[in-house]
């Protein structure tokens, strides 16, 4: 609910959710794929997903970063 509520209109944009543990205790890793947006887009849900609580990092991978 927390990623659907960040993400709003563009979390139908998602094509691929993984969360698996973290290598730290009590931490799990999400993976979250996201077609056809725009780099803005983009900078919009990073800043937004670092905003929740919980998030400690992100990184970004694919064709723009």
């Amino acid at each position: 609910a927390a990623l659907d509520a960040a993400l709003g209109y563009r979390a139908k944009r998602i094509t691929r959710y993984v969360a698996a543990p973290s290598e730290t205790a009590g931490l799990e890793t999400i993976s979250i794929t996201l077609s056809r947006l725009s780099p803005k887009d983009i900078d919009d849900i990073e800043r937004s997903l670092m905003q929740l609580k919980g998030v400690k990092s992100l990184s970004r991978r694919g064709p723009l970063g």
